[in-house]
């Protein structure tokens, strides 16, 4: 048995590649398991056309640090998955920006060792439409996610999974 690893990623902005990885595992390792989605080419900009990105909530998935608002960022890592809600920011190219200042929204965002973690719009978690791969040092301001809609990751990710 082998596992594959691909990536394709380069400096974060708006225009770059994704900050993407595929992990290929072994035939029958995923036996039970329901994969997630990926939205059709350009999702969230169609969304975002009919205004149905205002006021929208994307669910955030991982394991990273915790954090308090007055605090600095502890990396207490305890196994568990954790899961909070951050509202829209913007679109910007290859980037789905969210809102994580937590003071300002009453929701959550990630943090440092959510790299790579999926996001979902809304409380579905069927359909992964971003990846975390930055945001601010102490995670209180913005989010930013690769988006997996755009041409640019399906030309990669269309290597390694049929795309919608």
């Amino acid at each position: 048995m082998r596992t594959h690893f691909a990536r394709n990623y380069g400096p974060v902005s708006s225009n770059t590649p994704p900050d993407l990885a595929v992990v290929v595992l072994p035939a029958g390792s995923t036996t039970g398991l329901t994969p997630y989605t990926l939205p059709p080419l350009n999702y969230l900009d169609q969304l975002a056309a009919k205004g149905g990105l205002r006021g929208a909530l994307f669910a955030n998935v991982g394991y990273g640090v915790s954090t308090v608002l007055t605090g600095r960022p502890g990396f207490g890592y305890d196994g568990n998955r954790n899961t909070s809600f951050s509202p829209f920011q913007a679109l910007r190219g290859n980037l789905l920006i969210l809102n994580m200042q937590t003071a300002a929204t009453g929701e959550g965002g990630d943090c440092f060792g959510d790299s790579g973690s999926p996001k979902f719009l809304g409380s579905d978690r069927r359909i992964v439409v971003g990846v975390v791969s930055w945001g601010d040092a102490t995670c209180r301001a913005t989010s930013v996610n690769h988006r997996v809609d755009t041409e640019a990751a399906r030309a990669f990710l269309g290597q390694f999974v049929a795309l919608p």
